[in-house]
């Protein structure tokens, strides 16, 4: 993409691709630029959904949607990329914990997403993976109303569209999936999507999810099987007609629930007008206090030396961490974490958090030495060929202290108790920083957001 876009500075990553900051070489407008990893880019099903959110938008034509400016094939690696409109603002969810936001605030921006919404129903699309990370707010430069815009529309499902995912199978995140789009893909209506803001305004009336567990599945199992606790028990200030709403959007079968966006527009206007204003009504949104404390930290640009200097951004909550100091370092651990000692040559710190499975105690570590070209104990950490660090900087898919670094990921089954083990590792002027986090399989779900909030807080000082 180097002949279109320069990357600016990372925006976010995961499993399958990376949003970065970027310039239009020629144009000089920057963008949200989203790009698929190679691997993720020729798998046919994911190619697909990719390409569906480039088009998603523009077939769907509003502006309340994120708009695409274009979208390609790298020359060189083959990854695919969409180059979209860079917002500014914050999701949903950080915007709802801002001090003073009431209940009537938080109302009225979901009157506002929904129209976006309604307008994709109207056009046969089912978005799939609303939540509030999926839902921007943006202020209005003239003043205004704050705007909202809807994003990731990758696994949206046009109606009259063969699914591209296999029958029985599920896509979405647990907490916001309606039991008819977790049983399959292709049984979903815009009354999924219902259920998806059902669960959003629950969590907004009651400071809960509807269905919470300690892993994933859990949650899903619950939503197919229980009923949720009724909002008028959990918070009885909201108002009759507000929390039966919010009760009907999570009925279990689709067509208890209003059956599309407008109709749950016109239904929520309708309960508010009989319960409201709710003006005096505060939200309590505890699982976002934290991360929103970060949200306004980014990355910094992968072509400045002040990289080296600065915190990269984190995604989990460092409420009461310490922070841990050393030669040109440093970093925050969890309050109940405990420092030990490391097998591993030139370990600089290693920290354990408390028993999860019996015996079994996730640890983060971090490895500092001096590289001269030498792989050959970074190949026994299955971190490859750290001497090749332009190819690893094109492949990233993660950052360490703010640059493009190389991210492994293994499960060893060969151990008593199966763990999963995940490195980070770059070279910067001759010297290898490499972070490692070990945990049970079973559980690597709560130790991974732990680690790499970890990662995200390591600082290190200018060369």
């Amino acid at each position: 993409m180097g002949e279109r876009y320069t990357i600016l500075s990372p925006i976010a990553t995961g499993g399958m691709g990376a949003v970065y900051r970027a310039r239009h070489v020629y144009s000089r407008r920057e963008v949200a630029l989203k790009v698929l990893h190679p691997h993720a880019s020729v798998d046919e099903a994911t190619a697909t959904r990719f390409r569906r959110e480039a088009a998603a938008a523009a077939a769907i034509g509003h502006e309340g949607i994120v708009e695409v400016l274009d979208a390609g094939v790298d020359p060189h690696e083959g990854s695919l990329y969409l180059a979209m409109e860079l917002l500014n603002g914050e999701h949903l969810g950080h915007r709802l914990v801002r001090e003073g936001t009431t209940l009537a605030d938080a109302l009225s921006l979901f009157d506002r997403l929904l129209d976006p919404l309604a307008a994709a129903h109207e056009r046969g699309f089912v978005h799939r993976d609303l939540k509030p990370e999926n839902v921007f707010v943006l202020p209005d430069p003239d003043g205004g109303p704050e705007r909202t815009k809807l994003l990731d529309f990758g696994i949206a499902k046009p109606l009259a569209e063969e699914s591209a995912t296999l029958t029985g199978s599920a896509l979405g995140t647990p907490h916001y999936m309606s039991p008819e789009q977790i049983m399959s893909s292709k049984a979903v209506t815009p009354a999924a999507d219902v259920w998806a803001v059902g669960v959003m305004l629950y969590e907004i009336c009651t400071g809960q999810r509807p269905y919470d567990g300690p892993t994933p599945q859990a949650v899903l199992v619950k939503a197919c099987t229980e009923r949720p606790v009724a909002v008028a028990e959990r918070a009885p200030a909201v108002g009759p007609a507000l929390g039966a709403l919010v009760d009907r959007c999570l009925a279990r079968e689709p067509e208890g629930r209003p059956s599309h966006a407008e109709a749950l527009r016109a239904a929520l206007r309708a309960a508010v007008a009989a319960d409201g204003p709710f003006d005096d009504v505060p939200l309590v949104l505890e699982r976002y206090v934290a991360e929103a404390e970060t949200s306004s930290r980014r990355a910094p640009s992968v072509d400045t030396p002040k990289a080296r200097a600065v915190t990269a951004v984190s995604t989990a909550p460092r409420v009461g961490w310490r922070r841990v100091e050393g030669d040109g370092w440093s970093l925050e651990v969890p309050p109940d974490w405990v420092e030990r000692t490391s097998m591993v040559p030139h370990v600089t710190t290693c920290w354990e958090a408390p028993e999860l499975l019996e015996g079994v105690r996730p640890r983060v570590l971090l490895k500092v030495e001096a590289f001269d070209g030498d792989t050959r104990t970074y190949n026994e950490l299955g971190m490859g060929r750290l001497d090749e660090v332009a190819r690893i900087h094109r492949l990233a898919d993660a950052t360490l202290a703010g640059h493009p670094c190389l991210e492994a990921e293994a499960v060893f089954e060969s151990a008593e108790v199966p763990f999963r083990g995940l490195r980070r590792a770059v070279v910067i002027d001759g010297r290898g920083y490499m972070m490692a986090c070990d945990g049970p399989v079973l559980r690597f779900g709560e130790v991974a957001p732990i680690f790499r909030a970890v990662v995200g807080s390591l600082a290190l000082a200018p060369a």
